[in-house]
């Protein structure tokens, strides 16, 4: 198969990474300064408030958990995050792993995944060839782990006709 690369739609980038990124980092001094006086005295709720904001922030700026755009060849998985790229060599992946997948949000785990790499949230209805995307990297599982319990659950359903029930 071909190297193809896959961006993340403008302005939608824009809005759910960088802005939400930031108004997050806004956050957190702000309910941080809030719960630091004890604000309406409910400081557990802002010092909550702030911990989850400061969890995006570093998933966005310091983990780049949200990229802009990913690169899949042949034998390597490229993810591009504000600029700076990581490669990765498939035949040498240890672990790879997505949770989600069909028509909306991959979390995928790649090699030596940690709090600072390797972890990335794709949603894949908003990149361009989104639903590609998505088939290219399940591919990948099902090449680097295909004993995974999600790999062999995919193939068990994957001749099964849709159910056209309705509930009652």
């Amino acid at each position: 198969m071909q190297t193809k690369t896959y961006t993340y739609t403008e302005p939608y980038y824009t809005i759910e990474v960088k802005v939400e990124g930031g108004f997050c980092a806004f956050l957190v001094l702000f309910l941080g300064w809030h719960a630091y006086v004890n604000s309406f005295g409910v400081w557990p709720v802002f010092a909550i408030g702030s911990i989850v904001a400061a969890y995006q922030v570093w998933n966005t700026f310091i983990a780049g958990c949200y990229p802009h755009s990913i690169t899949v060849g042949d034998d390597r998985v490229s993810v591009e995050v504000f600029g700076k790229s990581k490669s990765y060599i498939i035949d040498e992946l240890a672990d790879y792993s997505i949770r989600g997948g069909s028509g909306g949000k991959m979390y995928v785990r790649l090699g030596d995944h940690n709090a600072l790499r390797g972890r990335y949230w794709i949603p894949t209805n908003v990149f361009g060839d989104g639903e590609e995307l998505a088939s290219r990297l399940l591919e990948i599982e099902e090449r680097v782990a295909p004993d995974s319990l999600r790999v062999q659950a995919r193939k068990s359903t994957a001749g099964l006709p849709k159910s056209n029930s309705k509930k009652r």
